[in-house]
């Protein structure tokens, strides 16, 4: 799986910000208080699997400094998988062939770009998918 791009909306101080990632180290560059942190914690938060981390402090969206309510906080990865990562992926998670999951990953013929957003104002922890 190749990721291209992180989208990172409403999270604490980020408004909107995209992140091309075109190398094996991308680096993050900034005065003090100026966000850095705050953008790996969102890309931190991208993975579920990843929320038992850092006591889960990278799913606190809301900007602590904000008296405004917190909108609908969005991290979204712009991704490719070849074919033989969704033949792998399908064979190896054991989705079930009636499941939304499967239906997705089927209907991938060839290397595959699509948008994964996790919506973290939301208590579902699932994922949003999109064609790209």
């Amino acid at each position: 799986m190749k990721i291209h791009k992180f989208i990172i909306e409403d999270y604490r101080a980020i408004n909107f910000l995209e992140i091309n990632v075109s190398y094996s180290i991308n680096p993050i560059v900034g005065v003090n208080e100026s966000g850095k942190t705050s953008v790996l914690k969102a890309i931190l938060a991208f993975d579920k699997n990843r929320d038992r981390f850092n006591m889960k402090e990278h799913l606190i969206y809301q900007n602590k400094y904000s008296t405004k309510q917190a909108k609908e906080c969005r991290i979204s990865g712009e991704l490719t998988l070849t074919k033989d990562e969704i033949t792998e992926l399908i064979t190896k998670s054991k989705v079930s062939t009636d499941s939304e999951e499967f239906t997705i990953l089927k209907s991938f013929s060839t290397a595959t770009n699509f948008i994964l957003t996790r919506i973290l104002s939301e208590t579902s922890n699932k994922y949003e998918y999109k064609n790209h």
